[in-house]
């Protein structure tokens, strides 16, 4: 079963499971909080990171809206969100999409070592969390404040013929990333009526809310800030000396 890498480590996973009721709920939302990734900030191959759930692979052929894209800072080991306004503040994906165990990814847009090819996308990082944390997230009513899900995130194998980032090998402590992560309250998915009537308020206001905070409409922690898209290609040129 797909779903079968969020159960415990030594439960008996060779027989069908009953499934949590967070599962079913359809759509999640995703902010960044705050990233300390210092030594991606110095690694000159990187233009830039995306921030995601892990995900089946076919999740992410259609669309970009599940990840969140950062760039440099000109502070050390400071990062923006890449775009102006709210287009990057918020990730969305459908929970039946999710792949376990609980993992928050950190992909790489990379220069190649080769002349003339392509920037690369590789899975430069990963964090885990309890997959308890998960189903607390999304059962969280909708009209409730969330609680920030912090994910130390270390070094995964790259493909082959590719020097490490950062000089950090596998499993190496990469650094610090942390996220809100909310229930996403999409009507066309949920029917009001199957909503308790605070959590139906909340989730309608959510996408005016995110308009005027640049986020979720969650949380007391403020975001990371947007740059313009004029900062972006002087962000992601890099500014080390």
């Amino acid at each position: 079963p797909p779903r079968v890498a969020f159960c415990d480590a030594g439960v008996n996973a060779s027989c069908l499971r009953g499934l949590p009721p967070a599962f079913f709920w359809p759509e999640w939302n995703l902010r960044v909080v705050s990233v300390s990734l210092p030594g991606l900030w110095t690694e000159r191959r990187v233009h830039s990171l995306a921030l995601c759930l892990a995900a089946a692979e076919e999740q992410w052929s259609d669309s970009e809206d599940r990840e969140v894209v950062i760039v440099r800072r000109a502070d050390k080991d400071g990062w923006a969100l890449q775009g102006s306004g709210t287009d990057n503040a918020l990730a969305v994906g459908r929970v039946g999409g999710l792949r376990g165990p609980f993992r928050l990814q950190v992909w790489a847009q990379t220069d190649s070592n080769l002349e003339l090819a392509k920037p690369l996308r590789i899975l430069a990082a990963e964090g885990c969390l309890p997959t308890a944390e998960l189903e607390q997230a999304l059962m969280l009513p909708l009209h409730e404040r969330p609680l920030p899900l912090r994910f130390q995130v270390a070094a995964v194998p790259l493909p082959l013929g590719l020097n490490a980032l950062a000089g950090a090998e596998e499993g190496a402590p990469v650094g610090e990333v942390c996220i809100e992560l909310v229930p996403g309250g999409n009507s066309k998915i949920m029917p009001r009526r199957y909503m308790l009537p605070e959590d139906d308020a909340a989730g309608a206001s959510q996408a005016s809310t995110a308009a005027e905070e640049g986020g979720d409409g969650h949380g007391d922690e403020e975001g990371l800030p947007s740059i313009g898209p004029d900062s972006v290609a002087t962000a992601a040129s890099g500014f080390i000396c």
